[in-house]
This record gives structure tokens, C-alpha cells and sequence, in this order.
């Protein structure tokens, strides 16, 4: 099915988003005055950045998402989360491995909760810099944008819930796909997202930085990095991913011996699909 059976589905749906948000809220650097919930929206992060500090807002149908270097999202058709929330301001680096970091616990805990078996959960993993991967397939299941400008961090997160059909030339799966069984409702993994989140924002980077190379799911694999210059030569480097450091670098075993990548000139652009990455579950 790919899409919400009617309208009046949908709005039932989120009919009680807004007061479960506002109690989570409460307590948390999250402010209950700044939660929105749209029934549709072309994407949340705008309206997010308008309201300041503290705000939460998400929609029951995103129709024009974005992600990072501009790139778009597909309409989720009502089967996804969509949310952003609004953070004071950390250095951009920082903003983005606690964003990741968080997004994975909060999955972690819901599918807990739910008593989704252990394996399902492991293999939810992080692709630098801000992609959710399935680890047993490399097919991508969500992304973060994070936007840190006069003082505010924009945080937007997108994950694909519920099965639908995918576009022949988009590698992307759903977490009902990967649980091969009903997915968690949506106000409960935004609900997660939102203490989890105020839980990273207070973590040091040593921490972390090790619970986000934990969950890496390339290391060991071979991928396409695409540079931009720096200490590298710009184009495209193929190699087997090493290791990394969040902060620092992506290192890479090339035909030419090894290379380190500095983070602020890489992308990973290539890497095994719907083939098991080097190290996975």
C-alpha cells in the first residue's frame, strides 16, 4: 500500500499528536508552546526555524522534503516521519553526531518496547555523514539534516516507515521492510526522537563519537567517496572504509596504499546494495 486509506484516516491519525508532543515535551529543553503538528507540508524544517529554540514541529504527510546539498526527499505519502526540532546552537560538527546518535537510540528504545527481537534492531546503522542504513542490505531508510545558523540548530528527520513501492533508481527500504512485521506508529518514534535528542544535546564528544563509530555499518567495506579537494585530490576515490573518525576523517585502503579523507571534503556516494556490508549483522 502506498498511501493512507482516506483522508479521514490520515487525520485521525495525528488527531492527538500535539497533546502527547507537549507533554513530552515538558521537562525537556523543548518548549510545549513551540509544537506544531500540519495534516500536510511541503517540509517541516522551515516552519521549525520561524518558531525559535525549543520548537517541534511535524506533519502527517511531507510532500517536499529536502536533505542535505540540496537534494529533495520523496513525498512520504503519509507512511513516514517527518519532524524538526530547533536546538540552541552547538558547533556543526557536534550538532550532527548527536543528531544521528540520537536518532539511532531513539529506534533502539521504541523497537525495544515494542519486543522487536534483537536482530531487526542491530541492523539499523549510520552512514557518514547523516544517512540511516539497513545493515543487511545497504538500502537506505532515513536522513538528517542539520542546520546550525545565527545561534539555532535545525534538526530534520526523515525515516521511512511503513512499506511502499520505491522508485527502480532509489535504493531505499522502509523498517517495515526490515522487521518483515508491523512498524511502530509514528507518534511514538517522534515522541523518542524528542527525549532522545534532549539526551544527546548534554553528551561529551568522546562519548559521542564512540557510540557513533559503533554504528557505522561500512567500516570494512568498499565504497566510493567523492572529495572535494583538501589534503586529497578532488573527484572520486574508491577504496575500503577503514575506520573513521566522526570529526576528523574517513581512512580508506585504495590501490594506491592508504589514504585518509579529511570529513569536511568527503561524501560517501557508492557502497554494497542489497548485499550484507562488510561487518553486519
Amino acid at each position: 500500500m502506498d498511501d493512507r486509506s482516506t483522508p479521514e484516516d490520515a487525520a485521525a491519525e495525528i488527531a492527538g499528536w500535539a497533546d502527547r508532543l507537549e507533554r513530552r515535551a515538558d521537562g525537556t529543553r523543548f518548549d510545549p508552546d513551540r509544537v506544531r503538528v500540519f495534516a500536510s507540508c511541503d517540509s517541516t524544517q522551515g516552519f521549525a526555524r520561524d518558531l525559535g529554540i525549543g520548537a517541534i514541529v511535524t506533519t502527517g504527510r511531507q510532500l517536499a522534503g529536502r536533505g542535505s546539498r540540496g537534494r529533495s526527499w520523496l513525498d512520504d505519502r503519509g507512511l513516514g516521519v517527518a519532524v524538526s526540532l530547533v536546538l540552541d546552537a552547538v558547533p556543526a560538527d557536534q550538532a550532527c553526531i548527536a543528531s544521528s546518535v540520537a536518532v539511532v537510540d531513539a529506534l533502539d528504545r521504541v523497537l525495544q518496547a515494542a519486543g522487536t527481537p534483537g536482530e531487526p534492531r542491530s541492523r539499523i546503522g549510520l552512514k557518514f555523514p547523516n544517512d540511516l542504513l539497513d545493515r543487511a542490505t545497504g538500502r537506505k531508510f532515513g536522513g538528517i539534516l542539520v542546520e546550525v545558523l545565527d545561534g539555532v540548530a535545525v534538526v530534520g528527520i526523515g525515516l521511512n516507515l511503513g512499506r511502499r513501492t520505491w522508485p527502480a533508481d532509489v535504493p531505499a527500504t522502509s523498517l517495515e521492510e526490515m522487521l518483515e512485521a508491523t512498524p511502530p506508529e509514528r507518534i511514538d518514534v517522534i515522541e523518542a526522537l524528542v527525549t532522545s535528542l534532549d539526551a544527546a544535546w548534554s553528551l561529551d564528544a568522546a562519548t559521542l563519537d564512540a557510540r557513533y563509530v559503533d554504528r557505522h555499518a561500512l567500516v570494512g567495506s568498499e565504497i566510493e567517496v567523492e572529495t572535494a579537494g583538501g589534503s586529497s585530490p578532488a573527484g572520486r576515490v574508491v577504496g575500503t572504509l577503514l575506520g573513521l573518525a566522526p570529526r576528523t576523517g574517513l581512512r580508506l585502503r585504495t590501490v594506491e596504499g592508504e589514504i585518509s579523507i579529511p570529513v569536511g571534503t568527503a561524501r560517501i556516494v557508492g557502497w554494497p546494495i542489497d548485499a550484507p556490508p562488510a561487518g553486519s549483522a
